[in-house]
């Protein structure tokens, strides 16, 4: 097998998540407001929970983008504590509070 670079290595597992998810990779971001108020394109990234936050969730995780078609940005954030936030943008630039949905074992 041939050896390859930390980074060739980075680049071409995120292409594969790329193609699985349908979401261009978009590295990694401490999860702080100036980060995920900046984070406006189409596209996956993984948080890493910072020393403090203000309104934002404070957590490890996995945040998308998305973009709709009138121009709107939604954010989902996956936390590793099940937890699930999400908030969205209008076209105004204004954007919506953080809204967040918990989650327990399910037993049918």
């Amino acid at each position: 097998m041939e050896k390859m670079e930390l980074s060739e290595a980075l680049k071409a597992n995120a292409s594969v998540l790329e193609e699985l998810i349908g979401f261009p990779y978009r590295g990694y971001k401490l999860a702080t407001n100036e980060n995920l108020d900046g984070f406006i394109e189409r596209g996956v990234c993984v948080l890493g929970q910072p020393d403090a936050s203000g309104v934002g969730p404070n957590d490890h995780g996995m945040l998308i983008c998305g973009v709709t078609p009138s121009g709107g940005i939604f954010q989902v954030m996956f936390s590793v504590r099940n937890k699930i936030y999400h908030r969205y943008r209008s076209t105004s630039g204004v954007w919506n509070p953080w809204y967040v949905y918990t989650s327990s074992v399910y037993n049918p």
